[in-house]
């Protein structure tokens, strides 16, 4: 996977909810080319769904906090992260800023929690 940007080319790159339908090898793949696109000192966006979502362990499990689950007849993966393995996959990006967040909210008449870890992640400047 290549994203179709030169070196360097971005100073900002914002990635909400893509982690939590790609396979974690694959995701892990997808911050390397953040890092190849951004400039020196550029910003990075990136969260994760925690394993504390009510979607967890819903559906058929293919990997560790990986399940595929049924939405209106569609499969749909689910990617779940624990606070311990995230940080892994960062490489030589800095961490700036780190949020967990947690919202309760309704959905059809029934109470729903979404988990979250929000990260700002910084290009170093080698």
């Amino acid at each position: 996977m290549k994203i179709p940007f030169d070196n360097e080319f971005f100073s900002f790159l914002f990635s909400y909810n893509t982690s939590v339908h790609i396979r974690k090898a694959d995701f892990s793949l997808a911050l390397l080319e953040f890092y190849r696109v951004l400039k020196y000192g550029g910003l990075c966006y990136v969260n994760f769904l925690s394993e504390e979502c009510d979607s967890y362990g819903k559906g058929t499990a293919i990997g560790n906090g990986e399940f595929i689950d049924i939405n209106d007849n569609d499969e749909v993966l689910y990617c779940h992260y624990n606070d311990t393995e995230i940080e892994q996959y960062f490489g030589e990006f800095e961490i700036l800023y780190k949020e967990k967040r947690i919202i309760k909210r309704k959905l059809d008449d029934e109470e729903y929690i979404s988990a979250y870890y929000d990260y700002i992640l910084m290009k170093n400047n080698n």
